[in-house]
Protein backbone atom coordinates (compact mmCIF):
# COMPACT_ATOMS: atom_id res chain seq x y z
CA UNK A 1 0.00 0.00 0.00
CA UNK A 2 1.58 3.49 -0.41
CA UNK A 3 1.98 5.63 1.73
CA UNK A 4 -0.89 8.07 2.53
CA UNK A 5 -3.46 6.20 0.17
CA UNK A 6 -6.13 4.01 0.00
CA UNK A 7 -5.00 0.39 -0.23
CA UNK A 8 -6.71 -0.53 -3.69
CA UNK A 9 -4.61 2.95 -5.08
CA UNK A 10 -2.47 1.89 -8.03
CA UNK A 11 -0.93 5.45 -7.51
CA UNK A 12 2.62 5.67 -6.28
CA UNK A 13 3.46 8.57 -4.24
CA UNK A 14 6.36 10.42 -3.97
CA UNK A 15 7.81 10.30 -0.76
CA UNK A 16 11.06 12.30 0.83
CA UNK A 17 14.41 11.54 -0.79
CA UNK A 18 17.41 12.48 1.33
CA UNK A 19 20.75 12.38 -1.00
CA UNK A 20 23.96 11.19 1.23
CA UNK A 21 24.72 15.21 1.51
CA UNK A 22 21.44 15.72 3.11
CA UNK A 23 22.50 13.37 5.56
CA UNK A 24 25.94 14.44 6.12
CA UNK A 25 24.11 17.84 6.85
CA UNK A 26 22.02 16.03 9.60
CA UNK A 27 24.88 14.29 11.15
CA UNK A 28 26.62 17.85 11.37
CA UNK A 29 23.89 19.59 13.35
CA UNK A 30 23.33 16.58 15.80
CA UNK A 31 26.91 16.97 16.44
CA UNK A 32 29.73 14.57 17.39
CA UNK A 33 29.81 11.39 19.87
CA UNK A 34 33.10 12.94 20.81
CA UNK A 35 32.23 15.64 23.45
CA UNK A 36 34.85 17.65 22.45
CA UNK A 37 33.74 18.68 18.72
CA UNK A 38 30.57 20.09 20.31
CA UNK A 39 29.47 21.62 16.59
CA UNK A 40 27.71 25.11 16.41
CA UNK A 41 25.19 26.09 13.28
CA UNK A 42 26.27 24.64 10.26
CA UNK A 43 26.71 27.46 7.66
CA UNK A 44 27.42 25.36 4.78
CA UNK A 45 29.12 22.42 3.67
CA UNK A 46 30.70 21.02 0.65
CA UNK A 47 31.43 17.12 -0.95
CA UNK A 48 32.30 17.72 -4.23
CA UNK A 49 29.18 16.09 -5.65
CA UNK A 50 27.79 18.88 -7.78
CA UNK A 51 31.39 20.12 -8.68
CA UNK A 52 33.89 22.82 -7.35
CA UNK A 53 32.62 25.53 -8.83
CA UNK A 54 32.57 27.32 -5.58
CA UNK A 55 36.41 27.17 -4.69
CA UNK A 56 38.85 29.51 -6.31
CA UNK A 57 42.41 28.29 -6.71
CA UNK A 58 45.86 29.42 -6.65
CA UNK A 59 48.99 27.43 -8.04
CA UNK A 60 52.23 28.36 -7.16
CA UNK A 61 54.56 25.11 -8.05
CA UNK A 62 55.43 23.92 -10.80
CA UNK A 63 52.87 21.85 -12.99
CA UNK A 64 50.91 22.73 -9.44
CA UNK A 65 46.87 22.15 -9.80
CA UNK A 66 43.16 21.53 -8.32
CA UNK A 67 40.99 18.61 -9.97
CA UNK A 68 37.96 16.79 -9.42
CA UNK A 69 38.88 12.92 -8.43
CA UNK A 70 37.27 9.86 -7.83
CA UNK A 71 40.50 8.54 -7.20
CA UNK A 72 39.72 8.97 -3.04
CA UNK A 73 36.53 9.96 -1.35
CA UNK A 74 35.03 10.08 1.93
CA UNK A 75 31.39 11.49 0.57
CA UNK A 76 29.52 11.06 -2.21
CA UNK A 77 32.28 9.16 -4.64
CA UNK A 78 34.43 12.57 -5.49
CA UNK A 79 37.03 14.50 -3.69
CA UNK A 80 39.22 17.68 -4.88
CA UNK A 81 42.80 16.99 -5.49
CA UNK A 82 45.41 18.94 -4.80
CA UNK A 83 48.76 19.02 -6.45
CA UNK A 84 51.51 21.15 -4.92
CA UNK A 85 54.13 21.01 -7.73
CA UNK A 86 57.72 21.91 -7.30
CA UNK A 87 60.02 24.31 -8.00
CA UNK A 88 60.83 27.50 -5.36
CA UNK A 89 56.90 27.86 -4.18
CA UNK A 90 56.37 23.94 -4.21
CA UNK A 91 52.02 24.56 -3.41
CA UNK A 92 48.92 25.00 -4.61
CA UNK A 93 45.61 26.61 -2.59
CA UNK A 94 41.89 25.75 -2.91
CA UNK A 95 39.55 28.15 -1.48
CA UNK A 96 36.16 28.80 0.00
CA UNK A 97 34.14 31.73 0.07
CA UNK A 98 31.54 31.99 2.16
CA UNK A 99 28.82 35.15 3.02
CA UNK A 100 29.44 37.08 6.49
CA UNK A 101 28.59 34.66 9.77
CA UNK A 102 27.38 35.64 12.71
CA UNK A 103 30.60 36.99 14.69
CA UNK A 104 30.99 34.27 16.97
CA UNK A 105 33.24 31.00 17.44
CA UNK A 106 33.64 29.79 13.62
CA UNK A 107 35.02 26.56 12.69
CA UNK A 108 35.98 24.62 9.27
CA UNK A 109 36.57 21.23 9.23
CA UNK A 110 37.98 19.32 6.88
CA UNK A 111 39.15 15.37 5.68
CA UNK A 112 42.12 15.22 4.24
CA UNK A 113 43.92 11.85 2.75
CA UNK A 114 47.48 12.20 2.27
CA UNK A 115 49.72 8.76 0.93
CA UNK A 116 53.57 9.91 0.61
CA UNK A 117 54.19 12.96 2.19
CA UNK A 118 56.30 15.30 0.98
CA UNK A 119 56.02 18.07 3.36
CA UNK A 120 53.22 20.48 4.76
CA UNK A 121 49.47 20.96 4.89
CA UNK A 122 48.02 24.00 5.85
CA UNK A 123 44.19 24.76 7.06
CA UNK A 124 42.61 27.52 8.25
CA UNK A 125 40.31 30.54 7.34
CA UNK A 126 40.10 34.49 7.35
CA UNK A 127 37.60 36.50 8.24
CA UNK A 128 37.08 39.95 6.57
CA UNK A 129 36.33 43.05 9.06
CA UNK A 130 36.42 45.87 6.18
CA UNK A 131 40.22 46.61 6.93
CA UNK A 132 41.51 43.63 7.61
CA UNK A 133 41.23 40.14 8.31
CA UNK A 134 41.82 37.90 11.13
CA UNK A 135 43.76 34.94 9.89
CA UNK A 136 43.35 31.70 11.79
CA UNK A 137 45.86 29.56 10.73
CA UNK A 138 47.00 26.07 11.35
CA UNK A 139 50.42 24.22 9.52
CA UNK A 140 51.06 20.29 10.15
CA UNK A 141 54.34 19.55 9.03
CA UNK A 142 53.55 16.14 8.19
CA UNK A 143 57.22 14.69 7.83
CA UNK A 144 57.63 15.65 11.41
CA UNK A 145 54.86 16.00 13.18
CA UNK A 146 54.51 19.27 14.34
CA UNK A 147 51.49 21.59 14.25
CA UNK A 148 51.92 25.29 14.50
CA UNK A 149 49.74 27.97 14.74
CA UNK A 150 50.26 31.76 13.04
CA UNK A 151 49.68 34.29 15.95
CA UNK A 152 49.03 37.92 16.69
CA UNK A 153 52.84 38.64 15.91
CA UNK A 154 52.69 37.08 12.22
CA UNK A 155 55.09 34.24 12.91
CA UNK A 156 54.26 30.52 13.11
CA UNK A 157 54.34 29.27 17.02
CA UNK A 158 54.06 25.96 17.75
CA UNK A 159 51.30 24.22 19.60
CA UNK A 160 52.96 22.04 21.62
CA UNK A 161 50.92 19.30 19.55
CA UNK A 162 53.10 16.74 17.69
CA UNK A 163 50.60 13.86 15.65
CA UNK A 164 52.14 11.79 12.86
CA UNK A 165 49.97 11.35 10.39
CA UNK A 166 49.90 7.80 8.94
CA UNK A 167 50.64 7.63 5.96
CA UNK A 168 47.85 5.72 3.39
CA UNK A 169 46.41 6.52 0.13
CA UNK A 170 43.00 5.37 1.29
CA UNK A 171 42.69 7.38 4.93
CA UNK A 172 41.46 10.88 5.68
CA UNK A 173 42.16 12.59 8.71
CA UNK A 174 39.93 14.87 10.03
CA UNK A 175 40.79 18.65 10.88
CA UNK A 176 38.76 21.02 12.76
CA UNK A 177 40.11 24.22 13.69
CA UNK A 178 37.82 26.69 15.61
CA UNK A 179 38.10 30.55 16.19
CA UNK A 180 36.13 33.23 18.14
CA UNK A 181 36.07 35.80 15.25
CA UNK A 182 34.63 38.64 17.75
CA UNK A 183 38.18 38.32 20.31
CA UNK A 184 40.14 36.69 17.15
CA UNK A 185 41.13 33.96 19.74
CA UNK A 186 41.85 30.51 19.12
CA UNK A 187 39.25 28.25 20.37
CA UNK A 188 40.26 24.65 20.04
CA UNK A 189 41.25 22.25 17.56
CA UNK A 190 40.38 18.73 16.66
CA UNK A 191 42.46 15.73 14.83
CA UNK A 192 40.85 12.82 13.91
CA UNK A 193 38.68 13.34 16.85
CA UNK A 194 41.28 14.42 19.48
CA UNK A 195 40.34 17.57 21.29
CA UNK A 196 42.91 20.43 22.44
CA UNK A 197 42.55 23.61 23.69
CA UNK A 198 43.97 26.36 22.01
CA UNK A 199 42.76 29.47 24.52
CA UNK A 200 45.10 32.50 24.88
CA UNK A 201 46.44 32.29 21.16
CA UNK A 202 45.22 35.27 18.91
CA UNK A 203 45.18 34.99 15.89
CA UNK A 204 46.95 37.57 13.26
CA UNK A 205 45.75 40.31 11.62
CA UNK A 206 46.08 41.34 8.09
CA UNK A 207 45.63 44.54 6.55
CA UNK A 208 43.05 44.21 3.60
CA UNK A 209 40.05 46.41 1.98
CA UNK A 210 37.41 44.33 1.21
CA UNK A 211 34.01 43.52 1.67
CA UNK A 212 32.80 41.20 5.17
CA UNK A 213 32.99 37.70 4.13
CA UNK A 214 34.82 34.39 5.13
CA UNK A 215 37.54 32.45 3.13
CA UNK A 216 37.89 28.98 4.26
CA UNK A 217 40.94 27.56 2.52
CA UNK A 218 43.65 24.13 2.39
CA UNK A 219 47.19 23.87 1.09
CA UNK A 220 49.08 21.43 -0.26
CA UNK A 221 53.06 22.09 -0.17
CA UNK A 222 55.94 19.11 -1.52
CA UNK A 223 59.55 19.54 -0.36
CA UNK A 224 60.92 21.24 -3.83
CA UNK A 225 61.83 18.00 -5.41
CA UNK A 226 58.90 15.93 -5.04
CA UNK A 227 55.10 16.89 -5.01
CA UNK A 228 52.68 16.41 -3.03
CA UNK A 229 49.00 15.26 -3.74
CA UNK A 230 46.46 15.67 -0.95
CA UNK A 231 42.81 15.10 -1.33
CA UNK A 232 40.31 17.03 0.00
CA UNK A 233 36.80 16.22 1.02
CA UNK A 234 33.62 16.56 3.42
CA UNK A 235 34.18 20.72 4.33
CA UNK A 236 31.68 21.90 6.78
CA UNK A 237 31.97 25.33 7.91
CA UNK A 238 30.23 26.53 11.25
CA UNK A 239 29.07 29.78 13.49
CA UNK A 240 28.11 30.17 17.01
CA UNK A 241 30.08 27.29 18.13
CA UNK A 242 30.16 26.38 21.93
CA UNK A 243 32.68 27.64 24.30
CA UNK A 244 35.20 24.93 26.21
CA UNK A 245 34.05 24.30 29.70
Amino acid sequence: MPRGLPDDSNIVKEGPTWTLTDQAELAARLGSIVTFDRLGTVLDLETFAKGRSRWMESLWGVASGVYLSNDRSLVDGVSLRLVSGTGLTPACQAMWYLAYPQLSRLGYEASYAVGVQRYRLYHGFNVFKGIYYANFSLRWTLTTGVLEYRDITAVWLDTGINIAAYPNNYMFNRIKLVGNALTEEYERLIINDNGYDMKGRYAERVGAVADQHVEAWSNSWGDGVFSQNTFLDACIFTESEPGIG
